[in-house]
């Protein structure tokens, strides 16, 4: 995809923005149609986030999805439930740091601050 896709969808999601969608259409651009979801590095942050929140839902979504895991499983492997991981991955849920270390962790993956 081109730039220009790119900023075509981000204004689609905008106007979702509008109607009073923006949680979960963000959670949905976060963990579907970024960039690098695709292998394509664009330096670009939606400038309507505001919350880290959105963006560490969409980075857990995305690494769950990539790896094949199931909601369920990621909770086995963090001991915790099926739901738990439901709400954080709604946004319904705030991971407090140690549930994110966890995540992180039986995902394979790294905290980074930048």
């Amino acid at each position: 995809m081109t730039r220009n896709s790119y900023d075509e969808r981000w204004n689609a999601l905008n106007k979702n923005l509008e109607k009073g969608l923006r949680r979960q259409a963000l959670i949905s651009y976060y963990a579907n149609e970024l960039p690098e979801a695709q292998g394509k590095a664009i330096n670009k942050q939606p400038q309507a986030v505001k919350t880290p929140q959105i963006y560490f839902i969409g980075q857990l979504i995305r690494a769950r999805k990539a790896q094949n895991i199931t909601q369920a499983e990621l909770a086995r492997r963090i001991s915790s439930t099926q739901a738990t991981i439901a709400r954080i991955e709604t946004g319904h849920n705030t991971p407090s740091l140690n549930m994110i270390y966890k995540i992180a962790t039986a995902l394979g993956k790294r905290i980074v601050l930048q």
